[in-house]
């Protein structure tokens, strides 16, 4: 019987002292975790400026100006309904501006798209037709798609109106703050049962709740609009081209290399290597001092690779690199070769900003190289950091969006209420909710998926032309855009704007994180390393953090 209670209370004792140091290994954890968030934000800060950002956002107002809303029309075109026993996905809504589907030559490149995706994927795809609206009208049209059959994503082709988030003073902690900001914001098409709110009404989100849901997104979307690329070619013509190599890679007629490039300019040198997830060995790993404008253009860009991971500082029209700025156009004109890109750099997928003349990320895919076709990046100040998740599930062969949703659940579901350094302050909202995936959201890296199906056409169009530019949501209608900026400015200043900041190159960005190979300013190790007791001080340290 003593046995028993012996058993018994040791069962107790060591319950109680997992418990401890479960509980101490979380709070060591987010301590590390702050601290190194907060060098990665001091970082990636100091590429920017309040001048920066109000110039950005001059150059955004004059788009936001130039493109009021207008009366919103839709009409359904038909569903291509699979008959395949095993899917990847079940239901993708490919969503297409009016125009770009009535020239016949886009027509041609969409439907022969819808074809790729429904026999590489086993799916069933719709594709609806949009003019004008809101960006609650098309939350509602998708919303109708999530409710009635279930959705898995949706690609907007051409102009499909984007939502624009404002941001009272972004980064307030950081010297004061960069000042009034607002930006694109695919993650309102993302979460559909969340709550966005416009509380000044000026068509501008400015809070985000958990609503009847919460924050996480529901579906993945990707945006493929080479209209954002004027000062680069006519939009059908750039259109064409890139539908053309995109119908080679589900053709399979595009290899799929199985390596990739770790590129890290100075300041952030110490970031993780996560790509190795996807493609084991064969990531080839440069940081600075071995990286440079000339060896990124000249070499890296050239590279036959699946996939390239950059961490440097930005703007809209630029990168910044050791020995000089890379411009949209050296971006475009360099024809990049890998199949995807993950740009962590300030601001370079503010296609509003860019005002249909052309940003960076939209040059790493919409120009001639014949292998360049999607890539991820921010259209604010910030970037995709805590990236782990992300490359994880590329490495399951999901498609780049579909990685980037699961990312976004990650770090939304993680880290929506920590407060990193500064209370008050919303990490999530600050850092990532620009994040936005430009081309095709369908590309995997690791094998071209391909299902035999069968497949029924139905062209009912009995949704046909919706015109009522209020079907709402919560979009806050149509009162127009408050344009009142002062219309000025550079619209183009390119480039090498920051170029200077490349120097200190083994910042504080990793401080305290030797221990973990995941702690540099990049993947902060979320579930990683628990830093579990190994002697007897840590273990008494466990149970006196238990009590």
């Amino acid at each position: 019987m003593m046995n028993g209670y012996l058993v018994l209370f040791l069962s107790w004792s060591l319950a109680l002292l997992s418990m401890g140091t479960s509980v101490c290994a979380q709070e060591r954890r987010d301590q590390r975790m702050d601290s190194v968030r907060e060098a990665f934000a001091e970082q990636m800060l100091k590429g920017f400026s309040r001048e920066e950002n109000q110039k950005l956002q001059a150059r955004q107002e004059i788009w936001i100006r130039n493109n009021p809303y207008q009366p919103f029309k839709r009409a359904f075109q038909y569903a291509q309904r699979s008959t395949a026993q095993s899917r990847i996905y079940s239901n993708i809504l490919v969503i297409s501006s009016t125009d770009l589907y009535e020239n016949a030559t886009a027509k041609e490149k969409i439907d022969r798209y819808i074809d790729d995706i429904l026999n590489a994927f086993g799916c069933n795809v719709a594709l609806e037709t949009v003019a004008g609206g809101t960006p609650g009208d098309i939350r509602a049209l998708i919303t109708e798609y999530y409710d009635d059959d279930g959705l898995d994503g949706v690609v907007f082709m051409g102009r499909v109106v984007p939502a624009i988030y404002e941001v009272e003073n972004d980064h307030f902690w950081w010297n004061g703050g960069f000042g009034y900001s607002s930006f694109p914001c695919e993650l309102y098409y993302m979460d559909l049962d969340g709550e966005w709110l416009d509380n000044d009404n000026n068509d501008r989100f400015d809070d985000h709740k958990e609503g009847s849901g919460d924050k996480s997104p529901e579906i993945f979307v990707g945006r493929i609009d080479p209209k954002s690329m004027g000062n680069y070619g006519d939009e059908i013509e750039l259109f064409a081209t890139y539908m053309d190599k995109n119908h080679n890679y589900w053709s399979e007629n595009i290899t799929l290399p199985q390596a990739g490039v770790n590129y890290l300019e100075s300041d952030f040198a110490n970031a993780s290597n996560d790509l190795d997830l996807v493609y084991g060995d064969e990531v080839e790993h440069i940081t600075y001092p071995n990286t440079s404008r000339d060896d990124w253009l000249n070499n890296r860009l050239q590279q036959d690779i699946g996939f390239i991971h950059l961490w440097t500082h930005g703007h809209v029209n630029g990168h910044s690199f050791s020995g000089g700025g890379v411009s949209t156009s050296d971006t475009f004109n360099a024809e990049p070769k890998p199949r995807g890109v993950n740009a962590i750099s300030c601001s370079v997928a503010n296609w509003v900003a860019g005002n249909d003349n052309g940003f960076v990320v939209g040059a790493y895919v919409f120009n001639n190289a014949p292998t360049s076709l999607t890539a991820i990046g921010s259209s604010k100040t910030g970037g995709m950091a805590d990236y782990r998740t992300f490359y994880e599930s590329l490495a399951q062969n999901n498609t780049m969006a579909h990685a980037m949703t699961d990312w976004y659940r990650e770090v939304i579901d993680n880290w929506e209420n920590h407060t990193a350094f500064n209370a008050g302050y919303d990490y999530v909202l600050q850092w990532y909710y620009g994040i936005v995936n430009i081309g095709d959201p369908m590309i995997v890296f690791k094998e071209v998926p391909s299902v035999d199906v069968d497949t029924d056409v139905d062209t009912d169009s009995d949704t046909d032309t919706d015109t009522d530019s209020d079907t709402d949501t919560d979009s806050d209608s149509d009162s127009d855009t408050d344009s009142d900026t002062d219309s000025d400015t550079d619209s183009d200043s390119d480039s090498d704007s920051d170029s200077d900041t490349d120097s200190d190159s083994d910042s504080d960005a990793d401080d305290g994180a030797d221990s973990d190979a995941d702690t540099g300013c990049g993947c902060f190790a979320v579930g990683q390393a628990e830093l579990e007791p190994r002697n007897l001080v840590d273990f008494t340290m466990g149970l006196i953090c238990s009590l």
